[in-house]
């Protein structure tokens, strides 16, 4: 409850003004509504391309990265890592500011292959490396495994209708939310026995790049 609570604070902040029935919602389904508010407010999604007609739609990995830049407010960079993401695609600036993050992974073809739809691995692993927890990941059991362990120990699966194959729109929308929302996971350092120290915070990456900036 509480942390529903910080959620719509964060919603007001984000938006100035607001009713209060707006965004007075039950527990129950309420990471769906919060998830459709906040980010529309953010201008991730809107309601005639994202929340119509293309929710049961699948989404593309330049589409999912894009989205995700867009929270983490990152779009620009000078690096270019796929041949496949020219200077002039409209998902450049977001796919490579990612690599420059460490969210997504360099491919040794150069591949990003930005039109193919994006499976639920590949998302939930985008949205874990975005919270920090790539490097978690990979030191116990590595892609898929290591990162299929942390999306049920945070529940990045909840509202999400599927388990295979390509992300839909609207389940795209529910893992974007569940993994902004997470706390999230900075390592502070390595120890020559190769042992990890870190900390695992109360902050989101909603607070870090959108409620904190305001």
């Amino acid at each position: 409850m509480k942390k529903l609570i910080c959620i719509l604070l964060c919603a007001v902040m984000l938006t100035g003004v607001v009713a209060v029935q707006t965004v007075s919602v039950s527990a129950e389904g309420s990471r769906n509504m919060m998830a459709e508010y906040v980010l529309s407010n953010l201008g991730i999604i809107t309601a005639n391309t994202d929340m119509g007609s293309g929710l049961g739609q699948s989404i593309t990995r330049a589409r999912f990265a894009e989205m995700l830049a867009q929270i983490l407010g990152v779009s620009e960079t000078d690096a270019i890592y796929f041949d496949d993401v020219s200077t002039d695609h409209w998902a450049f600036g977001s796919v490579n500011a990612l690599v420059d993050m460490g969210i997504v992974s360099r491919a040794a073809d150069r591949k990003f292959n930005p039109d193919d739809f994006i499976t639920y691995e590949q998302a939930y692993k985008m949205m874990l490396c975005a919270a920090g927890y790539g490097e978690y990941a990979e030191v116990t059991g590595g892609y898929p495994l290591g990162y299929s362990k942390l999306v049920g120990r945070f529940d990045l699966n909840e509202n999400v209708s599927g388990n295979s194959g390509f992300v839909s729109y609207d389940d795209g929308i529910s893992i974007l939310w569940n993994g902004v929302t997470i706390p999230t996971y900075t390592v502070e350092r390595f120890g020559a026995d190769g042992a990890i120290t870190y900390r695992v915070d109360d902050e989101t990456l909603l607070g870090m790049y959108n409620v904190a900036a305001l």
